[in-house]
């Protein structure tokens, strides 16, 4: 085994890769592969394989060789599964492409490359559906994992001693919904994959530190990254150790403190409130302690001189991703209030349009309604009007009857009258022939008889005439 490592670093360095203590080749030609990188991982395989170079003289002279069947990524899943079962459904797609043990990296993952650039190389593990390793796992479950809503993830990096030697391992931690979980790959089983049931970040990694001691792994260090964009296209880069523990200086209580604490600043992180308005993790308070104040002051005289002498890459890498970050929140509190404006805007012409229309209505009612009522009431007095007409012409009518022809009344003292007048005529005449000299007094007596009449009456001493109109 020394010999092969010693061999391995007299070659290219560059394309030399290490995982849990063993080096291995990296495809850097890409696909396809180059005679070189082929054979050079023959050559490997013949090293480590207990068959040596007859197992390759035996695959290299079979003419036909078994399918092997390609696995389907799940891609587009539907947003009605629950996330946990997208876990698991991911995970178990990444199992379907096994475990790398050729003793070459046929990916290569560079770390200082944007988040872009490691989404292109996803894509090529899709299409070529070759045996990968853990870190390929990482960015594999980042690009199969994009999009997921209230979904975080964060890389998670372990580098453990056994037997003196060096091991490192990297999986890709999730959390989504209050809970913690894990995908990867890994030789082992409970090294690999986590589901998504804990709850909390420290809770998770001691599991994993569990894991490590039942195969007598004594963990050295862990390192937590920060959330990775759900962008593939961004230009960011992975922080793949924002916080590193020295395992062996700290208590599992310290251990489980700094995890959290970091879980905490993760979450408020990507959280965005209902005013659409981040909260940055770097401005908690505005209003810094006169304590603070005076313990900032020491520490920028102490190490004013070697901070402007010493700039390193990391610096450099964190100042940028700020940045960007900046550039982002900032879209993004752009994008958001917009939106709201937007909705406020229609909700308010909605708003304005029905009363309009309610006012309308109402406006349009009242002068039908007082339209009808006029009309109503015009026809009601012209039949009124008209009815009196008919009622007084008919009644003029009838007294103009009444007036020409007269009434019973009226004959009947007419009638009185012709026969008193009869009877005064007789009576004179007898008179006259017997001699009697007192007419004077019969006169008056029927003078002094009322007469009743229509029309207009003449008395004189000795007759009564009546002159009809």
């Amino acid at each position: 085994m020394q010999s092969l490592q010693q061999s391995l670093k007299c070659e290219d360095e560059d394309e030399v890769g290490e995982e849990n203590g063993v080096l291995f080749w990296v495809n850097k030609s890409g696909f396809p592969i180059d005679e070189k990188t082929w054979e050079r991982m023959w050559n490997h395989v013949s090293k480590i394989h207990p068959g040596g170079m007859d197992m390759v003289y035996d695959i290299k002279s079979k003419l036909v060789l078994p399918e092997v069947a390609s696995a389907s990524a799940p891609m587009n899943l539907p947003a009605s599964i629950p996330v946990c079962e997208k876990m698991e459904v991911i995970q178990k797609y990444m199992s379907q492409l096994q475990y790398n043990h050729t003793g070459t990296q046929f990916f290569e993952i560079r770390k200082n490359r944007p988040i872009s650039g490691l989404m292109e190389s996803a894509r090529d593990m899709i299409k070529e559906s070759l045996p990968i390793k853990c870190l390929e796992a990482v960015i594999l479950g980042i690009y199969l994992t994009n999009g997921i809503p209230g979904t975080e993830r964060f890389p998670i990096s372990f580098k453990t001693s056994f037997m003196g030697n060096i091991h490192r391992h990297v999986v890709l931690g999730v959390y989504n919904g209050g809970r913690y979980g894990a995908l990867g790959m890994s030789r082992r089983d409970d090294l690999m994959n986590k589901p998504l049931i804990y709850k909390s970040l420290s809770e998770l990694i001691v599991d994993y530190e569990d894991s490590y001691t039942k195969y007598w792994h004594e963990i050295k260090k862990v390192k937590i990254g920060l959330p990775v964009s759900h962008d593939p296209h961004s230009y960011e880069h992975i922080e793949w150790r924002h916080l590193s523990l020295n395992v062996p200086k700290l208590s599992r209580e310290e251990m489980c403190k700094e995890l959290d604490r970091h879980a905490r600043e993760m979450r408020v992180r990507s959280k965005v409130p209902a005013g659409g308005v981040p909260i940055s993790p770097t401005k908690v308070s505005t209003q810094p302690s006169i304590a603070g104040i005076k313990k900032n002051t020491s520490n920028k005289k102490k190490h004013s001189k070697s901070a402007n002498e010493k700039s390193s890459p990391n610096k450099q890498n964190k100042d940028f991703t700020l940045q960007q970050n900046k550039d982002i929140t900032l879209q993004q509190n752009k994008d958001v209030t917009l939106q709201q404006n937007k909705d406020v805007t229609l909700q308010q012409n909605k708003d304005v349009t029905l009363q309009q229309n309610k006012d309308v209505t109402l406006q349009q009612n009242k002068d039908v309604t007082l339209q009808q009522n006029k009309d109503v009431t015009l026809q009601q007095n012209k039949d009124v009007t008209l009815q009196q007409n008919k009622e007084s012409n008919h009644l003029m009518n009838s007294s103009q009857v009444n007036d020409n022809e007269p009434s019973s009344k009226d004959k009947g003292a007419n009638n009185t009258i012709t026969n008193n007048l009869d009877e005064t005529d007789s009576a004179k005449s007898n008179n006259e022939s017997q001699g009697n000299v007192n007419t004077d007094t019969s006169n008056n007596d029927i003078l002094e008889t009322p007469i009743q009449g229509s029309g207009e009456e003449r008395t004189t001493n000795s007759h009564v005439y009546q002159i009809r109109m």
